[in-house]
C-alpha cells in the first residue's frame, strides 16, 4: 500500500506535464496560439480594432495579448468616440483600463463629448 502512495504520485506527474503543454499550445480548432496572436496582431495594425479585441480576448494571458486587449479597446473607443457614438464609446474605453488616455476620454464620453 505505501508503495502505491509513492508511485502514484509520480506516474501522474509524469503523464500531466505533457498534457499541459498540449492544452496550453493547441486550441479546440487546432491552431496554435502563436497564429492565432499573429493574427490578432496584423488586425490590429490594419487598422480593424473591433474584430482585434476577440482575437486578443480568446488568447488570454498569451504573450502579450492583455496589453494588446487594452490597446485594441482604446482604438475603437476612439473610432466609436470620432463617430460621435459615446455612449458605445464608453464602454471600450472602460475596458481599456488605464491605458493610454482612455480615462480622459471616458470622462469627455460620458458629458456627451463636451
Amino acid at each position: 500500500m505505501q508503495k502505491w502512495t509513492v508511485i502514484f504520485p509520480i506516474i501522474m506527474f509524469i503523464f500531466s506535464v505533457p498534457l499541459r503543454f498540449w492544452q496550453n499550445w493547441w486550441y479546440s480548432d487546432g491552431k496554435p496560439r502563436r497564429e492565432k496572436y499573429r493574427k490578432a496582431r496584423e488586425t490590429l495594425e490594419n487598422g480593424r480594432p473591433e474584430e482585434a479585441m476577440a482575437l486578443f480576448r480568446e488568447l488570454g494571458r498569451y504573450k502579450d495579448s492583455r496589453d494588446r486587449y487594452r490597446e485594441a479597446c482604446f482604438l475603437y473607443g476612439k473610432e466609436l468616440f470620432g463617430l460621435g457614438r459615446f455612449e458605445e464609446s464608453c464602454g471600450a474605453f472602460e475596458s481599456a483600463g488605464e491605458y493610454g488616455e482612455a480615462r480622459a476620454y471616458l470622462e469627455i464620453a460620458k458629458r456627451g463629448g463636451r
